[in-house]
């Protein structure tokens, strides 16, 4: 058997291989792009070197009638199967980044929300302070905090030494 024989053999071999699900192999499935390219395929330790298109052929043809069908046939088949694959992969890529997006976006809010309510209790605790001396500002505060502080559910933790 000639060394082109053998070439188109193991090429035959991998791509069915790959069908069947025995073996993966992204070099493989990449060089299915084009007739070209898989006749150019080199991978020396699966004895796959690489040839003319004319070449592999012509060792298709010798092996069988419909040789070089099969081979191409299969190629095909392969390169459909790489771009399910591919596309299966690239949507769980896209729900990834979505779902981060959306965390991110969760988590921005979280800060901003805590920020927002840090600041509204210290302005409370200023107006608080400011309200033991004002007796008008003290009964403004007092109907602030009925309308929103318990509307909202919103509890301002005081410290200890606020009474």
């Amino acid at each position: 058997m000639r060394e082109h024989d053998i070439g188109f053999q193991m090429r035959l071999a991998a791509l069915t291989a790959i069908l069947a699900g025995k073996v993966t192999s992204d070099r493989i499935a990449a060089a299915c792009v084009s007739q070209s390219a898989l006749a150019k395929l080199n991978l020396p330790e699966k004895n796959i070197n690489p040839m003319s298109l004319n070449t592999l052929k012509s060792a298709a043809q010798r092996s069988s009638q419909s040789g070089w069908e099969n081979l191409d046939d299969l190629r095909k088949k392969v390169l459909l199967k790489n771009s399910e694959r591919k596309n299966s992969i690239s949507k769980a890529n896209r729900a990834s980044v979505v779902k981060h997006s959306l965390q991110n976006e969760i988590d921005e809010s979280f800060r901003v929300r805590s920020f927002l309510y840090r600041a509204y209790s210290d302005l409370l605790a200023l107006a608080e302070a400011h309200s033991r001396t004002d007796s008008s500002f003290q009964e403004k505060l007092l109907q602030h905090k009925e309308l929103f502080l318990i509307e909202i559910g919103f509890h301002i933790v005081r410290s200890d030494n606020e009474k």
